[in-house]
């Protein structure tokens, strides 16, 4: 698969607001093989209208570039205040080149992976070039994290940890280095 342009270019939904939580359905079973794609937002995200949730999700070799944010896995505050549930996510050869945003003249610096609101992730083999932040993590636990380097793009390299970030490992390389959920 190619995408070039538009929002997101794969986005998981499974329901909206109220009508959302009461259908209570997830997506789930999902593989998504050999995708390249640059677009205005993420490349690949879960978390808009995603009230039923995601599980059981496949990532396997996609390429990121010239675009704001790789991997978004959004935790947003559903309908009723709930968080929606996210699970056994495996993400597997990536490849990040450039990314930001770029609006008119002005260069805003974009974000590799950001994994909230998730349990039970692996993200492995991934490659980064010309990334201004790593990736951020919160609300969540199970992180596997093995051969990641990504070389910096700006100032803010590195990984954001928020609050409830717990059992993170790694093997091979993390470079930079994770420091989120005991992880040092």
């Amino acid at each position: 698969m190619t995408d070039d342009g538009g929002d997101d270019a794969i986005a998981l939904k499974s329901g909206l607001c109220k009508a959302g939580v009461d259908f209570a359905t997830p997506t789930a079973n999902v593989r998504i093989e050999h995708a390249v794609m640059r677009t205005r937002d993420a490349c690949f995200c879960t978390g808009s209208e995603d009230e039923g949730g995601s599980h059981n999700v496949t990532i396997f070799d996609l390429s990121c570039r010239d675009s704001p944010k790789a991997i978004l896995l959004k935790d947003a505050n559903t309908f009723g205040g709930l968080h929606p549930p996210k699970s056994n996510f495996s993400i597997e050869r990536v490849q990040m080149h450039n990314i930001s945003l770029w609006w008119h003249v002005k260069m805003t610096p974009g974000v590799g992976m950001t994994i909230q609101g998730v349990s039970n992730i692996r993200v492995s083999n991934v490659v980064g070039t010309m990334v201004p932040t790593a990736g951020s993590m919160q609300l969540a636990s199970g992180v596997t994290l093995s051969n990641i380097t990504i070389s910096p793009g700006g100032a803010k390299h590195g990984w954001h940890c928020g609050n409830n970030v717990s059992d993170v490992t790694s093997s091979g390389t993390v470079s930079p280095p994770a420091p989120c959920g005991g992880l040092q």
